[in-house]
């Protein structure tokens, strides 16, 4: 690590993020599939999601790390120590953009933090994909990711967004959707809202009311 302090911003270490589809794989940029192919390491949530992908979209992958949420952390500096070697690392998640509700901001921080160059291939969102969906006004908007899961901590955010000004996009997974929007009625009253599944799949689908 000591070694890596000394890199300067004009030397070309670099981690790419790469943006994957969230479900239909065309969506997947020409962009993308090159940074895939020309990476010597990619680091994705789980491997076989990202095995499946380059196999459809028929590209070459080279060595594939597991790189989530549950071990992060423990993997930092492993990664760091890659790139200061002259590696060319991809960082991906299962769908959509790493970061968003997804694993990935403590190496991102981390390599800035070290002068290593951070550069985005912008990919499929779920919640840009929604909200330009959804015919609510789309600016401003306050993206809030998934709501906290025990009830005491998630009504109160959900107070706190009641006061909000602006347009609001969450996730919720389909097992708490129901209930989520009980909560959501009684706290905020009667406001226009949107619910999308699957999108970018052949199920999509959009309810407005």
């Amino acid at each position: 690590m000591s070694e890596i302090s000394k890199i300067k911003k004009n030397q070309n270490y670099t981690l790419t993020i790469v943006g994957t589809p969230i479900g239909n794989s065309m969506d997947l940029s020409p962009r993308g599939i090159e940074a895939f192919e020309k990476a010597d390491i990619i680091l994705c949530e789980d491997t076989r999601v990202t095995k499946k992908l380059s196999k459809i979209r028929n590209f070459k992958v080279q060595k594939l790390i597991s790189f989530n949420e549950y071990n992060e952390g423990k993997k930092i500096n492993l990664i760091l120590d890659k790139i200061y070697c002259g590696k060319k690392v991809v960082l991906s998640s299962d769908a959509g953009m790493p970061l968003i509700s997804d694993p990935g901001f403590k190496l991102v921080k981390e390599c800035i933090r070290m002068d290593l160059k951070v550069v985005s291939v912008p990919g499929p969102t779920a919640f840009i994909s929604a909200l330009v969906s959804s015919g609510i006004e789309p600016s401003p908007v306050t993206f809030i990711g998934f709501l906290p899961s025990k009830k005491n901590p998630r009504n109160k955010k959900l107070h706190e967004l009641s006061k909000m000004n602006s347009t609001i996009v969450i996730f919720i997974s389909g097992r708490n959707l129901v209930s989520t929007m009980e909560e959501m009625f009684n706290i905020f009253g009667e406001r226009t809202i949107c619910v999308a599944r699957e999108l970018t799949k052949i199920h999509e689908e959009v309810f407005r009311g």
